[in-house]
């Protein structure tokens, strides 16, 4: 022992473990820095993607959030039009605007965008608030 920790045991406190290498703190100390910022990079995305889809949402009209909610549950173009009492016709180019809007190519993409944020399907039409 050296004298420094003779001192620090005589004296009854706790012996403090001295990093010798400066450098493997400094690495340490700039790789958890990185970490918090990937994770709040990542947070911030999400967040602005969550508020693009409350955007695009907003954009639709209420026949096309009528027919998105149709199309979430899975029904074809004819049973939406039944359903709507509109044409076939209409309930296609009603979904390819939801599907512009959304920024989607498919009625999967359409659920499994809406599935990552459930808590914006409570601004469908017919939904029940969460």
């Amino acid at each position: 022992m050296n004298a420094a920790a003779n001192a620090t045991a005589s004296l009854g406190l706790p012996m403090v473990c001295l990093v010798e290498d400066e450098d493997v703190v400094r690495d340490a100390l700039v790789d958890r820095n990185e970490q918090a910022l990937a994770h709040s990079a990542q947070a911030l995305l999400a967040a602005r993607a969550g508020q693009q889809l409350r955007l695009a949402l907003h954009e639709l009209t209420e026949r096309e959030h009528e027919v998105m909610r149709l199309v979430m549950d899975g029904l074809p173009n004819k049973l939406v039009a039944g359903e709507l009492d509109i044409s076939v016709r209409t309930v296609e180019v009603h979904r390819s605007r939801v599907f512009d809007k959304m920024g989607v190519k498919s009625a999967v993409d359409l659920v499994n965008l809406m599935n990552t944020h459930p808590h914006l399907q409570s601004l469908l039409p017919g939904q029940p608030d969460r």
